[in-house]
């Protein structure tokens, strides 16, 4: 009997948080403090996380990703790419999951965040996990495409494809 009392109360608190950043994501539009909008949405989709309602974290995880300011931080850029990532694999929509992937590996790429990298790397191995490495490859290929020209170049493509793959170093 507790569990479902509890259970009811972490429901209400999540929904009473959820009015919250909805209010907050609003009054950052009203000012024009994108970032801070950004961050509202990215909330917004950790709390539909938490109350397993994937469909809208994924769409509360693509706003943010599209309201982030192009001069914010590396994990400012990311966070809301990996966790779109971490929403669409959930949903079995794994077009969606490796695209978000491909975008933290390449905005990783440009800022060298090796962080980042790994993020890029977790949730790509899962989608490729999860469809096979040969229906995989031309996921990724299709989501590298879907990058603006200036990022393409540091998607890690061979290394996302094919695990085995090892980059030949350079000699010092």
């Amino acid at each position: 009997m507790r569990t479902m009392f509890g259970d009811e109360r972490r429901k209400r608190d999540l929904k009473q948080r959820l009015a919250a950043l909805e209010r907050e994501a609003a009054e950052c539009a009203e000012k024009g403090e994108a970032l801070a909008q950004a961050i509202a949405w990215n909330n917004i989709g950790a709390v539909h996380a938490d109350l397993k309602d994937w469909k809208a974290a994924l769409a509360a995880y693509e706003r943010s990703a599209g309201l982030v300011p192009a001069d914010a931080t590396i994990d400012e850029r990311a966070t809301p790419y990996g966790n779109a990532a971490a929403a669409a694999r959930r949903l079995g929509l794994n077009d969606q999951a490796t695209l978000h992937g491909v975008w933290v590996d390449a905005l990783a790429a440009a800022a060298d965040s090796e962080a980042q990298r790994q993020v890029a790397t977790g949730a790509l191995a899962l989608v490729r996990k999860a469809v096979g490495k040969d229906a995989f490859a031309p996921l990724l290929d299709t989501a590298i495409a879907q990058l603006p020209e200036e990022l393409r170049a540091g998607v890690r493509r061979d290394e996302h494809a094919d695990p085995t793959y090892r980059a030949a170093k350079d000699p010092a």
